[in-house]
């Protein structure tokens, strides 16, 4: 915003036109600002995409024999054994925390939940690639758990 001159900077300072502001130009700052709205929505589309692949996991374990959750609230809704409940619930908390990203698009605070979801999510995907190449190793044991109706073990029908 101009103002004789002025423009209002972060906390509604004012800055003559040009002035540096952190070591750039305001112009500059204002750049770098606008482009956090996109990388909010870019990782938001990831956010999405790795929580339906995770889903997708999930379900063919689960239909599979069953697999240990280690997610008390995810747990108590596969206790269930609805596999509609399940999409339903994880489909809309997912669109809700992304929803409430895109909202705040803009702000700081935004962007950074969207990093530490992604990270998570990266961090929950590559659980599941050793999971999947150590769970034909570990079939005996699995069904010993499942048998022995282990606290954290959930498994769902077709």
């Amino acid at each position: 915003m101009f103002t004789h001159g002025l423009r209002t900077g972060q906390a509604g300072r004012m800055y003559p036109s040009g002035e540096a502001v952190g070591g750039r130009e305001f112009a500059g700052a204002v750049g770098v600002v606008s482009r956090r709205p996109i990388r909010v929505f870019l990782l938001s589309v990831a956010i999405v995409m790795m929580s339906l692949a995770d889903l997708q996991i999930t379900m063919t374990f689960l239909r599979s024999g069953g697999m240990g959750e280690g997610n008390p609230l995810a747990r108590l809704v596969m206790e269930h054994g609805s596999q509609t409940l399940l999409v339903v619930w994880k489909c809309a908390s997912v669109a809700f925390a992304c929803l409430i990203f895109c909202k705040y698009r803009t702000h700081r605070c935004a962007e950074i939940a969207c990093w530490v979801s992604f990270i998570v999510l990266t961090w929950l995907l590559v659980r599941w690639i050793n999971y999947s190449e150590e769970a034909w190793k570990l079939t005996p044991a699995l069904h010993t758990m499942h048998e022995a109706d282990v606290g954290q073990w959930v498994r769902m029908a077709d």
